[in-house]
Order: C-alpha cells, then structure tokens, then sequence
C-alpha cells in the first residue's frame, strides 16, 4: 500500500495539501472523515489510525495497536499470532481499520525512507511499526459519538466474493 502511494508522491506534493487521508479501497463504512481530521488536529499527531475494537480471535486478521489513557499508539503488531487485549477487556484488542490520516510533509518523507530500505513498502508492516516511538501517533476510535453520521459502527471489509455479498445484503436490511 505504501508503494502505490509512492508511485503518486508527485501528484501530492504539487497539490499543496497539509493533510493526506488514506483509505483502503476494499473497504465500506460509515464513517465522517472530516470528525476523524479534527481529532488529527486536536491532538497535534502526526499520523492518524482509525480503530475498532475486535474479538481477539478475529484481532489475528488486523493490524493491532496499544494506546495509552490519551490514546497515543505505544505498540503497532501487523497480523500478531498472539494478539495483545485491551487492558481491562481480555476478550478483545483494538484494530486498525487501514484508514490513515498522515500530515503531508512527514508522509512524503516516510514514503522516501521506506522507498530505499529494504521493505515491503506496506503501511501496516514498515511504515506504522517504524513511528512508534520517533512520531506522535495517535488513535481514532472508530464509532463514538463524534461526527456527522451514526454511530451504528458499519465497516467491512469486503475483500473476498462473500464479504462483499455480505456487504451488498446489509444494503437490503433497515
């Protein structure tokens, strides 16, 4: 994902955004990204991740993050075989949802680092795990009661032929 975002670093530059939201293009949900840019800004981080929180069984399939009390990520493990729980919630972990919101200026430089170093050139494998620690980067829990839509918490990821009929069925529920 990293990589596809490199291949275009030009088109971004020139555009003279401050901001750059990432999303995958395998996913549907409702959510207001503008809710999720202020809390960017509000916090003063340099990256974004959106969050959900997952049944730990299920956290295997995501990346998966720590926070602390002010939700700034303090670990980032992509795919874990041992996921780590919520403090206080044994029963569950907080995943990233492959939605990033990246201040401009540091993502181009990111994106130029990972691009010469040995790399898969993905977000979740190489470009998050390397910030921890060096960036301030901070969660944004997905489904609160901020925003402009509701907080119904609808995602999927419809990356196979049954999510995305899954997906299309939701359409057809009130």
């Amino acid at each position: 994902t990293a990589d596809a975002i490199y291949q275009n670093l030009y088109m971004l530059e020139r555009s003279g955004a401050e901001y750059v939201l990432i999303l995958s293009g395998d996913h549907i949900s409702r959510m207001d990204y503008a809710a999720m840019l202020q809390h960017h800004r509000d916090s003063a981080a340099e990256l974004t991740v959106a969050c959900l929180t997952v049944d730990l069984e299920q956290a295997r399939s995501f990346g998966v993050m720590t926070v602390d009390e002010g939700d700034r990520v303090e670990s980032f493990h992509e795919k874990p075989a041992h996921p780590r729980s919520i403090p206080g919630d044994s029963d569950h972990a907080l995943a990233s949802m492959g939605v990033y919101v990246f201040s401009m200026k540091l993502l181009a430089e990111l994106l130029r680092e990972d691009h010469v170093g040995p790399s898969t050139h993905d977000f979740g494998a190489d470009i998050l795990p390397s910030m921890i620690g060096r960036h301030r980067v901070v969660a944004y829990r997905f489904g609160g009661p901020r925003g402009r839509v509701t907080a119904d918490r609808y995602w999927r990821d419809v990356g196979t032929i049954d999510a995305y009929y899954e997906a299309n069925m939701d359409l057809l529920r009130p």
